[in-house]
């Protein structure tokens, strides 16, 4: 009788999901409901050159506690990853300002007067743009997606005015060809290459602190790669918003992982990663839409058919 009745609730937990899909609204309609008044024109002529990035076995993490900050990075865990693209540079100012013009975003509504502002980037449309939120970030990939006549990679739900106490909620859809975040372990794989041990020899990363001069996307990198062919990593010092939400690791092995991966909610807590120096990375978590951005950008992302 226990079965029967475990049986019957998920039966009609799967009816409640599949009505609650089939009433969502559509991609375009939930964009416009966080950018109210994007545009039907095509703004967009080029995206950021995407590498090819083979998956495969890794070992994630580190299990050598050396400093502080590598207590969040333990234990080291067994990770498959499956092929996936990743952009060669940045997300810069001048396409996030484009995604500002079409859209008619205005900015993240915050119940304080300066959280949520847009915040003129002065070094210029080829500079790493930042102040981003994850919720943000979700939507512009959406918004490229469509530009560029891709499929969108999430389903979108809800506002990016808190102040209605709302939020929004983000259902990664897997297999679509669009834009999106990049994973947490995605981001480690090609930082440092397979899991490779984490010196200096092996550091993929360039100008982690570039001067405000030297912070141009372009002219800072200019496809270096390293003498297995893995893409050299340019990080300005910027943490880099990942899909994951933060939690401790597993030591399981674990296929294409995702944090709690399926819907992200608001009031989560997402990964943020950015180099220290050649030898220690950084793993961070903020609010998803609880915080300003801070020095936070992204670096898109596309699933391999």
């Amino acid at each position: 009788m226990c079965g029967t009745k475990k049986t019957l609730v998920l039966i009609l937990l799967l009816i409640s999901y599949e009505r609650r899909l089939a009433s969502e609204p559509s991609v375009l309609d939930t964009i416009e409901n966080l950018a109210p008044s994007i545009g039907r024109e095509k703004v967009v002529t080029s995206a950021p050159k995407m590498i090819e990035v083979d998956g495969g076995y890794f070992l994630m993490g580190t299990n050598t506690i050396q400093h502080k900050v590598e207590e969040r990075a333990s234990p080291t865990h067994a990770v498959i990853l499956s092929p996936f693209s990743i952009a060669e540079t940045l997300v810069t100012q001048g396409l996030w300002d484009l995604f500002i013009k079409d859209s008619g975003y205005e900015g993240y509504t915050y119940k304080h007067a300066y959280y949520g502002k847009l915040i003129d980037n002065s070094q210029g449309p080829d500079s790493p743009a930042i102040f981003l939120t994850w919720c943000e970030a979700v939507v512009f990939c959406n918004w490229l997606s469509l530009q560029m006549g891709f499929e969108p990679a999430y389903r979108i739900g809800g506002s990016l005015d808190t102040s209605k106490r709302g939020g929004i909620d983000v259902q990664w859809v897997r297999g679509t060809d669009g834009f999106r975040l990049v994973t947490e372990a995605e981001w480690e794989y090609v930082v440092y290459e397979k899991g490779a041990p984490r010196d200096s020899l092996y550091a993929l990363y360039a100008d982690a602190f570039a001067t405000k001069q030297q912070r141009k996307v372009p002219s800072v990198f200019s496809g270096q790669r390293t003498s297995s062919g893995a893409l050299a990593y340019p990080n300005f010092g910027i943490s880099e918003w990942t899909w994951d939400e933060y939690m401790l690791y597993g030591a399981d092995p674990l296929s294409d992982p995702t944090g709690r991966g399926g819907l992200q909610s608001t009031g989560s807590s997402k990964v943020n990663r950015y180099f220290v120096d050649k030898i220690l990375f950084n793993r961070l978590y903020s609010a998803m839409d609880g915080g300003w951005g801070e020095f936070i950008t992204i670096r898109l992302a596309q699933d391999r058919k």
